[in-house]
């Protein structure tokens, strides 16, 4: 596992002021000044997936924006391997350091996007909040993984007015560019000691209380978070987000019986769900059937039931996870995700179990949980 400095896509940017020249670019004054930029980046996400362990997040190509006082935008450059135009930087360019590039005099501040889904053209001219406010789907964070490195996950960063004047007619800013989203990734499901449980089904595993969308640079309204409550018949793969988007996005049915008391996704595999980051932490739906039990304790009615992961811990009992951050992969490890008889319910939504994330800090900052039952 490499253990590279969060993402540390930081895109440092030193602007040393020039003779002044008349492009057309500005509205007031006409004047640009030479850019140096370095970018320093990480190297080179569905469902029963493979696990993540290289926490690196790729860098695929990306939009630099440099925008005024008033918030519109005065330049953009495309970021990539092949730059065909002078709009156009070259990744590795800017990983060695690129200097000579000129932008108006008036840019007060940079933004940095990375790896944005296909079709997906925010504004180049006019209001930078038309940017930071299109619609970005959850849906579409689904990625890639390729040796254990996640790909195709969106990146953003920058604040405004973040270009410092350091000396003299010598500008400087840093941004640092963040995965939009956070990954759960589960390893197993299993019984506790004395669950009373002899046999289990796990007919499905839900993702529920999500956002279904945020602004590429705004948090998430409260109207895109999806809570399909304790209604039973709403956790299949025909309803809502679960049928638009398919499995292995918001949901999985493994439809599998347990072995010794456990499901698992497979030898180096995981249920994993890649998530927009908000302030609501999502919930895990597990959906059974074919629930057996010890002789003088009862079944549910028709062998059927739900547990609900309403919570998740650093460590047993301890501190929530923060959610509102992006780019943490929560894992629940092997044995982590445990239930008992008394944790089932007749209906999602209604019980709960904690349950255990571990951390570690990589790229993706990994965090390993205990899932609140």
């Amino acid at each position: 596992m490499k253990k590279n400095l969060f993402f540390a896509a930081l895109a440092a940017i030193a602007l040393f002021a020039s003779c002044a020249k008349d492009n057309g670019e500005t509205t007031d004054n006409g004047k640009t000044k030479n850019v140096y930029m370095k970018l320093e980046k990480a190297p080179s996400v569905r469902s029963v997936a493979d696990k993540v362990t290289d926490y690196t997040v790729e860098f695929s190509s990306g939009l630099m924006y440099f925008v005024d006082a008033a918030g519109d935008i005065r330049k953009v450059f495309t970021i990539d391997g092949n730059p065909t135009a002078g709009s156009n930087l070259n990744i590795t360019d800017l990983e060695n350091g690129l200097g000579g590039i000129e932008v108006p005099e008036t840019s007060k501040t940079v933004y940095v996007i990375a790896n944005l889904p296909s079709g997906f053209n925010p504004a180049t001219a006019g209001a930078y909040s038309a940017v930071s406010s299109k619609v970005l789907s959850a849906a579409s964070q689904v990625g890639t993984i390729t040796s254990g490195a996640i790909k195709g996950v969106v990146l953003y960063g920058g604040a405004a007015n973040n270009i410092d004047e350091v000396s003299t007619g010598v500008f400087e800013a840093t941004v640092s560019p963040m995965q939009v989203c956070n990954r759960f990734e589960i390893t197993d499901i299993s019984l506790k000691t004395d669950s009373h449980i002899t046999g289990y089904t796990v007919d499905g595993i839900y993702v529920n209380y999500f956002y279904s969308e945020r602004g590429l640079g705004v948090a998430p309204l409260a109207t895109a978070n999806q809570n399909y409550g304790s209604i039973a018949a709403n956790y299949v793969s025909t309803y809502g987000f679960y049928a638009s988007a398919g499995a292995g996005v918001f949901y999985d049915e493994p439809a599998a019986a347990a072995t010794s008391g456990v499901v698992a996704a497979g030898t180096d595999k995981v249920w994993g769900y890649n998530l927009l980051a908000g302030a609501i932490t999502p919930h895990i739906i597990i959906k059974l059937s074919n629930i057996t039990v010890e002789t003088g304790w009862t079944a549910p009615t028709g062998g059927t039931g739900f547990i609900t992961v309403k919570g998740f811990n650093k460590t047993a009992g301890g501190a929530a996870i923060d959610f509102a951050t992006g780019g943490q992969v929560f894992t629940v490890a092997a044995g982590d995700l445990a239930f008992a008889l008394e944790d089932v319910t007749s209906v999602p939504e209604m019980g709960s179990i904690e349950v255990k994330v571990t951390v570690e800090l990589t790229d993706w900052i990994p965090v390993g949980v205990k899932p609140v039952i």
